[in-house]
């Protein structure tokens, strides 16, 4: 959510920038043309409610463009969150990447020919009735 109120500087807009309390996440930042698309210029703190937030008193009259940044990578590194695994020759996995973060552990291949992995990436993609929008 974005909120706007009134700023104490003359000709300018306070804007809250809102995410939810159920968003996991290490960090989060705002990045805008506001502050030069600086990763790091613009924190979003985690209050008391649970909510993340930043509060800018930027120049009124003007259109903005923005993202967030959401680090999770601390989550990521949590034992209670992963599964490790070896795939054994001839197994497959399937994972589906708007569901499940995923990585693949350093490989070195073997030097004869014969021994080296078998490695195929396939994208798969179910038709659907829905449509999707990237929103930036």
């Amino acid at each position: 959510m974005i909120y706007k109120r009134l700023s104490s500087q003359t000709d300018h807009a306070r804007i809250i920038f809102e995410l939810p309390d159920s968003l996991w996440a290490d960090r989060v930042f705002v990045t805008g043309d506001f502050n030069q698309w600086s990763p790091t210029q613009t924190p979003l703190i985690q209050e008391r409610d649970g909510a993340w937030r930043a509060t800018l008193d930027l120049p009124a009259g003007k259109r903005y463009q923005f993202h967030y940044l959401i680090n999770i990578e601390a989550l990521l590194k949590r034992s209670d969150l992963r599964i490790e695994f070896r795939l054994q020759p001839g197994q497959m996995l399937f994972t589906n990447n708007h569901w499940i973060l995923h990585n693949r552990t350093a490989f070195v291949d073997y030097a004869e020919l014969e021994r080296r992995r078998h490695y195929i990436r396939l994208w798969l993609q179910r038709h659907s009735a829905h449509s999707s929008v990237g929103l930036s």
